[in-house]
């Protein structure tokens, strides 16, 4: 089966520029996504993605891309880098497990993420309470209803480049998150259930002049 890629693409300028990223769109439906055995290709800006042919918005970290050896822990940046999916985290007592072959794991109350830089286990799974600081992965809103887990950081985690890099539900007023990928719940579902071993989220740094 054709290889299913996701490319996130940061233009360093012109990003407020709607009709240059229309143009962008336009020629990449027209020169490629007619051709046959095409792979899903998932195009952005900042703001938007390209899922099978449709535009799809999306969020990003509150300050933006930065380039993976500028990220730091809590910067409230998106690292520029590919990202592999790794696992599938949801809460089942609010939403459906989705066919994948990602291995799936269901959300309990006390799981969590290490986030602190200096912990043995930075940037990994925990259970809460823990000995140091931890995202608490049961949350009140939906924006976990889903978790992909990326392979940013991880699993051989160095400290303070950055915990968590995930793909979840965005907000629903679309605001900015700490650093993850965000997408609509129905977009989300479609790209987990779709996704392939070898598949990842690719992030391409593209300076337009």
């Amino acid at each position: 089966m054709t290889t299913s890629l996701i490319f996130l693409i940061y233009i360093k300028y012109s990003l407020s520029d709607e009709a240059f990223y229309t143009k962008i769109f336009d020629e990449l439906k027209k020169n490629y996504f007619k051709k046959k055995n095409m792979p899903n290709i998932y195009i952005t800006s900042p703001s938007n993605a390209l899922f099978l042919g449709q535009k799809i918005p999306i969020t990003i970290g509150r300050n933006g891309f930065c380039l993976p050896s500028n990220k730091q822990e809590g910067d409230g940046k998106t690292p520029l880098i590919n990202l592999k999916p790794m696992a599938l985290f949801y809460r089942a007592d609010k939403v459906r497990r989705i066919k994948t072959w990602l291995p799936t794991f269901p959300i309990y109350h006390n799981d969590g993420w290490c986030d602190a830089q200096n912990d043995a286990l930075y940037n990994q799974f925990v259970s809460l309470p823990f000995r140091a600081s931890a995202e608490n992965l049961w949350r009140s809103d939906r924006r976990y209803d889903y978790i992909i887990v990326t392979d940013y950081n991880y699993p051989d985690a160095v400290g303070n480049k950055g915990s968590a890099i995930f793909i979840h539900i965005m907000h629903e007023d679309s605001t900015p998150t700490a650093g993850c990928i965000g997408f609509r719940q129905h977009h989300l579902k479609r790209i987990i259930s779709s996704l392939q071993p070898n598949d990842h989220f690719i992030l391409t740094r593209c300076d337009v002049v």
